[in-house]
């Protein structure tokens, strides 16, 4: 079967409706926590953070690609809610680490494993359209488009 236009754009509507689907799950368990998403995120972000590094937040804001005065009010919104905690910095004042704190990882933990227990059912389907999606992407990087493969069939 020739891939035209329409195939890719179907891959990618079946792809991006699986994902939303387990991410779905996420936010509404956070949700159920009293989270939004940006806390859930954030929070995540903390945890994920490599050992030894300090996430504070500038840096957490740019790996979620939030505003500086964005990621501010949801650290202090977590902040309040027990769930993470803010330290100035020892060479720069500005600066506040964050930590989370076990209320914080506790919560965490418990969207992890509803995370984890769809992803048992979601996950087959999603990667297996992930499958379908990767040997398109591969030879569009290549520059090879569907109209390169169908010209030189043999």
């Amino acid at each position: 079967m020739a891939f035209t236009e329409f195939n890719r754009q179907e891959l990618v509507l079946q792809f991006w409706s699986q994902l939303q689907k387990f991410l779905d799950v996420r936010r509404h368990a956070a949700l159920d926590a009293g989270l939004d998403m940006a806390g859930y995120e954030l929070l995540l972000a903390v945890k994920a953070f490599p050992k030894g590094a300090n996430p504070n937040i500038s840096t957490i804001g740019k790996y979620l690609m939030l505003q500086h005065r964005v990621t501010a009010r949801v650290v202090k919104r977590l902040a309040r809610q027990g769930l993470l905690r803010t330290q100035r910095g020892h060479d720069d004042r500005r600066c506040l680490a964050l930590r989370l704190t076990p209320g914080g990882q506790r919560l965490l933990d418990r969207i992890a494993r509803k995370s984890i227990a769809k992803l048992a059912t979601d996950g087959p389907p999603l990667a297996a359209s992930l499958r379908r999606l990767r040997p398109r992407a591969q030879s569009l990087r290549r520059g090879r488009s569907w109209r390169h493969r169908l010209a030189n069939r043999g």
